[in-house]
């Protein structure tokens, strides 16, 4: 009787030993399945993310490489204002400014007044768009005054200072 009491203790034993470690082997199985969905997910992203690198891949830089010619600039402004149904020759002048370095990095700001002659406002808001979409181009800041010799109060003179970044390789950052 004994050791049917024993046997019964350790056959109970066995079973909750048994028992104990599937529960366990339940749990780690489980925690296993939701690591593989989490997985899942984040190979889903990683492709998306590699998807959209590759659409952009060399679709623009957000430095130039050099100071960007006053005629190329003429004709990015030019192609704007044709754009902005603008007529005539509204293009005053183009004058660059002195680049600035910013900060202690090995970029350099440039910024180019264009002067813009008897437009509507609507006109240079658009022309503005067009000349800085898809480009490095951004506005500084814009002066207005009512145009000369017009007697038309909605047609005004700009200077539009605009800016773009350019990578100088023979400078870089400083170190103590």
């Amino acid at each position: 009787m004994i050791r049917t009491k024993q046997l019964f203790i350790i056959i109970g034993l066995a079973i909750a030993a048994l028992l104990a470690v599937t529960v366990w082997h339940v749990n780690w199985m489980s925690a296993q399945a939701a690591d593989a969905r989490h997985n899942l997910e984040d190979l889903a992203n990683c492709e998306i993310y590699a998807q959209l690198i590759e659409q952009y891949r060399g679709s623009g830089q957000i430095a130039a490489a050099g100071q960007m010619e006053l005629h190329e600039l003429g004709s990015m402004a030019e192609r704007a204002l044709n754009k902005a149904n603008v007529l005539g020759q509204p293009i005053g002048s183009i004058s660059p400014l002195s680049p600035t370095r910013i900060g202690d990095t090995p970029y350099m700001l440039n910024p180019t007044v264009i002067n813009v002659q008897k437009v509507t406002l609507n006109q240079l808001a658009e022309t503005l768009y067009h000349l800085t979409d898809r480009t490095q181009l951004n506005v500084k800041d814009i002066r207005l005054t009512p145009a000369r010799g017009v007697n038309q109060h909605q047609l005004w003179d700009a200077d539009v200072t605009v800016t773009y970044l350019v990578y100088d390789s023979n400078t870089g950052p400083t170190r103590p």
